[in-house]
């Protein structure tokens, strides 16, 4: 009926027909084509939630035809030569207004949306952007930590000393972002940094399960030494206050076996020095004095025939205290004061006397030999006062 109206309307021929009704029907099929557009940008942009289903549009459609044909079924009637024109404009304007009402608010939702829509996937992008870059100065970061912890776990005065605020910034950092990451994202490196830094915090349980987390990682060749030296080191640190020979050895033995593991997996001269020098600490605090002295002088007497290489210098002078601390509880006192005097640097080392790795007893026996150069038996009576 209403596109029979329409017709109608564009016949001249026809004089029963007013051109209000004209505005009537295209106010209709406006209604109808509002409701299809409707559906169609709900559709095509999602504004509500199942608005992409084909059912939808289907609805909006009917509604629009509904909405429409209702206007002309209320009005029709009254839309004829004998209507006064006001009341054919209210009439008109009632029908734009209601086809408006209809079609409008969902159209411009829809386009409300989409611009939304754009305006966040924008944002998102460039958040993402932000975030791999941090991701990416992150790693960046953590690869300059590993590298200091790297170079600090082969350097004798380094493992269980105080390192330079700035460099403990740096670990601190990087350390907490591997332990903020999922434990299967985090590679064996990851867990040894990690493991470092709980060393150098004096958490040693936890330097532990770090370490043996890093086992699980499958570390190269390069870090498996490393790994099972700063094993040794955390069991041997955990050596009860107060221990005395006869005491309980289980943190002895851990520590001995891990340093029998990172001394078959070191691979150059200097690591195994390192480790064996670490063996002879643990040896000493142990009190087999015999086997620590042994230990050390393997490390610092050079082989008859063979010229000195090139080799870590702290490592000798850790080897030449320890032997010399073994040596004088030994009751060996002119190779202990001899092997002392090869010290280069004894101050370097002070924290080994001041955080009691040297025992006060064997201090005060160092203090009482003869012998020592002019420049160690100061520093002996230093840390022994």
């Amino acid at each position: 009926m209403i596109f029979h109206l329409c017709i109608e309307q564009a016949i001249p021929e026809s004089p029963a027909v007013d051109p209000w009704i004209g505005i009537t029907c295209f106010l209709t099929v406006t209604g109808i084509l509002g409701g299809l557009a409707s559906g169609l940008v709900q559709k095509r942009y999602g504004t509500i939630p199942g608005s992409g289903k084909l059912g939808d549009l289907a609805i909006d459609a009917f509604v629009g035809l509904v909405a429409a044909n209702s206007i002309h079924l209320a009005f029709a009637g009254v839309l004829n030569y004998s209507t006064p024109k006001d009341t054919k404009l209210v009439v008109s304007l009632i029908s734009i207004g209601l086809v408006a009402g209809f079609s409008g608010p969902k159209v411009l939702q829809a386009l409300a949306r989409r611009l939304e829509n754009t305006f966040l996937k924008d944002r998102i992008e460039k958040a993402e952007k932000r975030v791999a870059s941090v991701e990416k100065d992150a790693r960046g970061a953590r690869d300059v930590a590993f590298k200091m912890v790297e170079g600090m776990m082969v350097n004798p005065l380094a493992p269980d000393r105080k390192t330079e605020p700035w460099v403990k910034d740096v670990i601190d950092v990087a350390a907490k972002a591997v332990l903020e990451e999922k434990e299967d994202r985090r590679s064996a490196g990851d867990w040894l940094m990690t493991a470092f830094k709980a060393l150098q915090d004096g958490d040693y349980a936890e330097a532990v399960a770090r370490s043996e987390q890093a086992l699980r990682a499958s570390p190269g060749p390069e870090l498996t030494w490393k790994i099972y030296n700063i094993l040794g080191l955390s069991h041997h640190f955990r050596q009860p206050e107060g221990w005395k020979k006869g005491d309980d050895l289980d943190w002895f033995s851990k520590a001995r076996d891990n340093y029998d593991l990172a001394l078959r997996h070191a691979r150059t001269p200097d690591e195994k020095q390192l480790v064996k020098a670490n063996q002879a600490f643990v040896y000493y605090d142990a009190e087999e004095y015999g086997k620590a002295a042994v230990l050390a002088q393997e490390i610092v007497q050079q082989p008859a025939g063979k010229p000195r290489r090139m080799v870590n210098q702290p490592v000798l002078d850790l080897a030449r205290i320890v032997g010399a601390a073994s040596l004088i509880e030994s009751g060996d006192e002119p190779e202990a004061v001899k092997m002392l005097n090869q010290v280069r640097s004894l101050d370097d080392f002070d924290y080994l006397f001041k955080e009691k790795d040297i025992q006060p007893r064997t201090i005060a026996k160092l203090n009482e030999a003869r012998g020592l150069e002019d420049r160690h038996a100061i520093t002996i009576q230093r840390l022994y006062s």
